[in-house]
């Protein structure tokens, strides 16, 4: 993981997506021949799904700061 730099909110979710190819490969090793290849947007799938779990878990937090913060914004 040679792009992960700091922990900002797209090193974590370029790191989920990453994560989530090497779910589907681990995954996809143990199918039969015939559904053993696959193709780009399949992979893509399970990439996008642990960058969505990312957002999801994170976006609460980040509504809640702006919540926050939105009184200061408005001096």
């Amino acid at each position: 993981m040679l792009n992960y730099i700091m922990p900002d909110f797209n090193s974590i979710a370029t790191l989920a997506h990453e994560m989530g190819h090497a779910f589907h490969a681990v995954f996809s090793e143990k199918q039969r021949p015939l559904y053993k290849d696959h193709t780009i947007i399949t992979a893509e799938v399970a990439s996008t799904f642990f960058e969505n779990f990312v957002f999801d878990r994170v976006f609460p937090y980040c509504r809640q700061m702006i919540i926050r913060l939105s009184p200061l914004l408005l001096c």
